[in-house]
């Protein structure tokens, strides 16, 4: 996450794995997000302008043998909008909420 003037942009980068009786599965989540911030009390509150990337290519170990999933649409990545933020020295967190659940994120700073 970087900030700049009153700009922000940063990277979300998951993996959602998943057990199934046959074996298991596993799809990337690679995002930038992009916008404007505001400090409000203790709260970041992000406005975003770009979104992009999303969902890659499921692919799973089904019965020993390595393959790609075809997988229902599994819809967009709600936006993170940010939340309660913090900072402790070097580390900064945001918990915040993707609309899909809660969480919070940890920054080190960089140099």
């Amino acid at each position: 996450m970087t900030f700049d003037g009153d700009r922000v942009r940063f990277f979300i980068n998951i993996v959602a794995r998943f057990t199934v009786p046959e074996g298991a599965v596993e799809g990337p989540l690679d995002m930038l997000q992009e916008g404007s911030y505001v400090i409000a009390g203790s709260d970041l509150k992000i406005t975003l302008d770009n979104v992009e990337g999303g969902w890659g290519t499921f692919t799973g170990e089904i019965g020993g043998v390595a393959v790609n999933i075809p997988v229902p649409p599994v819809g967009d990545f709600p936006p993170v909008a940010g939340g309660p933020a913090q900072c402790d020295g070097d580390q900064f967190s945001l918990q915040y909420t993707s609309g899909v659940s809660d969480a919070i994120a940890y920054f080190q700073r960089a140099g």
